[in-house]
């Protein structure tokens, strides 16, 4: 018996340290958020000072690819918990295969002692001389009885404290299930979108490109402003250069990290108003010819209006994955509220597991 209830709480203290482990990770999880939200925050003041559009687009395209490879790698961890989870709920029902033999051994002990009482009594017929000896040992046999009647009410106590407990599981289980489901719902709008702004903004590069075909012998008045700006880009570069090396070690080390896309969905809105600041610099550019280009004016203002119906949808669409993020963070204290409730749970079946067995052995 003693061997027995040993196992079963050293197989409890395994599932405990197993909780333990996924809280940990869930803590290291939200302060590699923390970091890589520091970090973007760092790379945004370096790509700040990037004032050339077309290479801006390019790194969009490409941070856009590299958000949906670490939305794949976040589900392939999303479903490494899973697994874990249920590893857990395996062990919870060995354990309570094991509080069953740990009953029948209570039961058979309590047959034994019945049988013992009724050879006391065989020997009161025998030895009647013996009488006082034996109304001694018949008393403390009634002890030992109100014992096991107290021990069986505690036993009883463990199994209700059990049932609860797996009701509780059960509960947790259907909600991590939901919450599974809502996010991959809410990952497969992200991608729409996503998908939906890329083609409109391949649109606007189309219209901006055809535009510039056809004007490109009325702006020749303006190569000499241009050179001077192109002066300036050459500075811009190198700084870019040195800024495109440090954002890709940035990457590599968000990929590593949970969550990455949400944090970059929060990256891409601030690009958005710097978008929006350098259509408003082309615009003033292009009021400055307008007095030589009236047709032109009438296209770009169409092209305009195109840029603006684009950032509006690409800024609902970072709304909704912040959003999405604050959801996400509101399920991942729950849950670790909850696994801290089982554990505790888990403790006070081990503290009466104990006082059982002290009681058994005295």
């Amino acid at each position: 018996m003693q061997a027995i209830i040993k196992q079963q709480e050293q197989q409890l203290t395994n599932g405990k340290k197993d909780r333990d482990q996924l809280c940990f990770i869930v803590d290291e999880r939200s302060n590699e958020l923390r970091n890589l939200k520091q970090k973007n925050e760092r790379l945004e003041q370096m790509i700040r000072n990037d004032e050339e559009h077309s290479n801006d687009e390019k790194k969009l395209l490409s941070l856009l690819q590299e958000s949906q490879e670490e939305r794949d790698e976040l589900l392939s961890q999303q479903r490494q918990t899973h697994e874990r989870i249920q590893k857990l709920e395996e062990q919870l029902k060995h354990y309570e295969s094991e509080g069953a033999k740990m009953r029948d051994n209570v039961l058979c002990s309590k047959i034994k002692f019945e049988k013992k009482a009724d050879e006391n009594e065989r020997l009161t017929n025998d030895f009647n001389e013996m009488k006082k000896s034996y109304e001694r040992l018949e008393q403390e046999n009634q002890k030992l009885k109100l014992q096991v009647e107290q021990e069986r009410k505690k036993a009883e106590e463990c199994t209700k404290s059990k049932t609860s407990s797996d009701v509780e599981l059960q509960n947790i289980q259907e909600k991590l299930r939901t919450q599974r489901y809502e996010h991959e719902t809410k990952i497969a709008t992200l991608d729409d979108t996503l998908k939906y702004s890329q083609k409109q903004y391949q649109t606007l590069q189309q219209n901006y490109r055809t535009i510039e075909d056809k004007y490109e012998k009325e702006i020749h008045s303006l190569k000499e402003h241009i050179n001077e700006l192109e002066i300036k880009i050459e500075e811009v570069i190198k700084d870019k250069a040195l800024a495109s090396i440090r954002c890709g070690e940035l990457i590599e080390e968000n990929r590593k990290l949970e969550k990455a896309l949400i944090d970059k969905e929060d990256d891409y809105e601030e690009k958005i108003a710097e978008y929006r600041e350098k259509n408003s610099l082309l615009s003033t550019q292009i009021e400055d010819v307008e007095k030589k280009l009236t047709d032109t004016k009438k296209q770009l203002e169409y092209v305009t209006i195109e840029k603006d119906e684009t950032l509006a949808d690409m800024l609902i669409a970072v709304r909704v994955a912040s959003e999405m993020r604050h959801d996400a963070e509101d399920r991942l204290s729950k849950a670790t509220d909850d696994l801290k409730r089982v554990t505790e749970h888990i403790e006070q079946e081990k503290a009466i597991n104990k006082e059982v067995q002290r009681r058994q052995v005295s």
